[in-house]
């Protein structure tokens, strides 16, 4: 496992990602461990993904006060001269219910129709 510090900014952070991919293309990337403000992400363009399973151990006791919300989405396709993206989103029903998940969700909307 390697390890990226999230020292400086986002392009000092993607050009080290970038070249630790390169020299080490198996590699697993782990930011040290999550924090409470964190929200994990991924991205597959390659697939048209409609399901992203984020299997967790809660046994571990490093994972049992996960909070971290999982975001994945896929490739974009253009359906009826509008362009679709599937996501999927991994809560904790402990912390967030499905008002706070419909709430995230009318936001990232907005941000996306802003785009055009």
């Amino acid at each position: 496992m390697v390890s990226l510090p999230c020292d400086g900014d986002i392009i000092e952070f993607s050009t080290n990602a970038r070249m630790e991919s390169e020299n080490n293309p198996l590699s697993v990337y782990s930011l040290g461990g999550l924090r409470e403000s964190q929200i994990v992400f991924s991205c597959i363009p390659w697939a048209d993904i409609t399901m992203c399973s984020n299997e967790r151990d809660y046994t571990d006791p490093k994972l049992k006060d996960d909070t971290a919300p999982i975001l994945v989405w896929g490739k974009y396709k253009e359906q009826n001269g509008k362009y679709i993206i599937n996501m999927t989103l991994d809560v904790n029903h402990r912390f967030i219910d499905g008002y706070f998940v419909g709430q995230f969700v009318q936001k990232l909307e907005e941000k996306i129709s802003e785009l055009n």
